[in-house]
């Protein structure tokens, strides 16, 4: 019911909540209804990110600095790739 604007990763069925595992193979065998979306996001990723946020806070208070490095999309292979 509210606005939505999906990117490409959700046209793949890889955004918020997966529909896929590959290009092929479906994760459900029909789609999620919107009480089961909510739940999900006010479940898991609302208390995930708000823990996240409050453990960034804290080590931007205790070191100064945070250092975020964004792995989950690393492929695999990396090193091979890199020749390592």
């Amino acid at each position: 019911p509210e606005p939505l604007d999906p990117g490409e990763k959700t046209r793949l069925g890889k955004g918020l909540i997966w529909r896929r595992m590959d290009k092929a193979t479906p994760i459900y065998d029909r789609k999620l209804s919107l009480a089961e979306v909510r739940h999900r996001i006010q479940a898991y990723y609302e208390p995930y990110h708000a823990a996240l946020a409050q453990a960034i806070e804290t080590a931007q208070r205790d070191f100064g600095a945070v250092w975020h490095l964004n792995l989950h999309s690393m492929p695999n292979d990396a090193y091979e790739r890199l020749g390592r």
